[in-house]
């Protein structure tokens, strides 16, 4: 299984918070940069197994507030659809 990690302490804003996903997922240059788009490029574009570890997670809080919240609980949907064959671990 590969495992990407990201840093919440990265994550100043949401264009930020994208454009790093973006680059650690390699998801394609159409992507749009929102959750809705999260979803479709992890259940449609990326190569399965993947396990997402998201260290500092807290820390993103602190610079999205309720937006990291609703990344994380679209990485957690995409955990259930894939059952077993993606991860998220959230620390």
């Amino acid at each position: 299984m590969k495992i990407v990690t990201i840093d919440g302490k990265e994550f100043k804003d949401k264009d930020n918070l994208h454009r790093i996903l973006k680059k650690e997922l390699k998801f394609p240059e159409y992507y749009g940069k929102n959750l809705d788009a999260l979803w479709d490029c992890l259940t449609g574009e990326t190569k399965m197994p993947l396990k997402i570890v998201w260290k500092n997670f807290n820390d993103s809080k602190g610079y999205l507030g309720q937006y990291a919240e609703r990344t994380a609980q679209v990485l957690l949907r995409v955990e259930e659809y894939f059952n077993g064959k993606f991860k998220v671990e959230i620390q």
